[in-house]
């Protein structure tokens, strides 16, 4: 089941979720850049900034809930370029509208049985409502499953960032 994140009800286990979902990114990270969240307060900051960039940009935090246990989530936010001051964007693309995924995590163990496919369902459903015109998201180079998860979806590959150690 899906549903819309509640603060109040299930920010214990989204905390507990997000310190996994970080776990595994600074395992896959061969840049040595990412850091696992370091305790439950980290994991508060972080769940508290996610929920405030709802807020400020129109965004959403969805859940998915199996068996009254949260399995997995995504946020999601909603940017509106059209800033004529923003002179390097408006030369070069229209104005538009875009969703954008901030994080999604589904548990190792419900991996693999669409709850990701339902997460990014409903929160493209919440993008078009939005006016959105495109969905986007990063994804870490080194996050390969995720990235043909992502493919399957129809995503393309897009902008690659890139980088460099120089000290």
């Amino acid at each position: 089941m899906i549903t819309i994140y509640d603060d109040l009800k299930h920010s214990n286990e989204v905390k507990s979720l997000l310190i996994d979902f970080q776990k595994y990114l600074h395992s896959i990270d061969t840049t040595n850049e990412i850091k696992e969240l370091k305790n439950e307060e980290d994991a508060k900051r972080y769940l508290t900034k996610m929920s405030s960039d709802c807020k400020e940009m129109n965004g959403k935090m969805l859940v998915s809930i199996e068996n009254e246990k949260i399995v997995g989530f995504i946020q999601g936010v909603v940017i509106t370029k059209d800033d004529p001051e923003d002179i390097m964007y408006a030369t070069t693309h229209d104005a538009s509208k875009q969703g954008w995924i901030g994080v999604l995590y589904i548990t190792p163990e419900m991996r693999g049985k669409g709850l990701g496919t339902e997460l990014i369902d409903s929160i493209k459903s919440y993008f078009i409502e939005q006016g959105c015109k495109t969905m986007r998201l990063l994804v870490a180079s080194d996050n390969k499953p995720t990235i043909k998860t992502y493919h399957n979806y129809g995503f393309i590959d897009g902008d690659v960032e890139m980088s460099l150690k120089i000290s």
